[in-house]
């Protein structure tokens, strides 16, 4: 069974595609920090939430919410929308292989990093 769990039975199109995207992603990258008893997904009214749980550092855990026209991706402080499936599946992947920097709450740059690296 893959880490997310099977796909919710009803999804919309977007939502649908981001989660079978994710599953894949995660497949490929295989992040060695990321906290399986604690990263889950949960169906939602209009879509899907998931929580990517790092393993050693609360603050660098990832979150998605993927609705029915967008798809919200978030670490610490900062979020950002996304309207492709793809464009937040690549946000995801900055997140999960220490690509990107985000603010935390105490207004301090941090950069997460789940010790992904990319395939070659």
């Amino acid at each position: 069974m893959p880490l997310l769990g099977p796909e919710p039975a009803i999804f919309a199109p977007l939502p649908c595609a981001f989660f079978r995207a994710l599953v894949a992603l995660l497949d490929v990258l295989a992040p060695p920090l990321l906290d399986d008893a604690m990263t889950k997904a949960s169906p939602r009214d209009d879509g899907i939430e998931v929580v990517l749980a790092h393993a050693t550092e609360i603050a660098y855990s990832v979150w998605i919410q993927a609705e029915r026209d967008a798809i919200l991706v978030g670490c610490a402080a900062t979020h950002e929308q996304r309207t492709d499936a793809t464009e937040a599946l690549a946000l995801v992947a900055q997140l999960l292989c220490g690509e990107r920097d985000v603010r935390g709450y105490d207004g301090a740059v941090l950069r997460p990093d789940f010790g992904a690296r990319r395939p070659a």
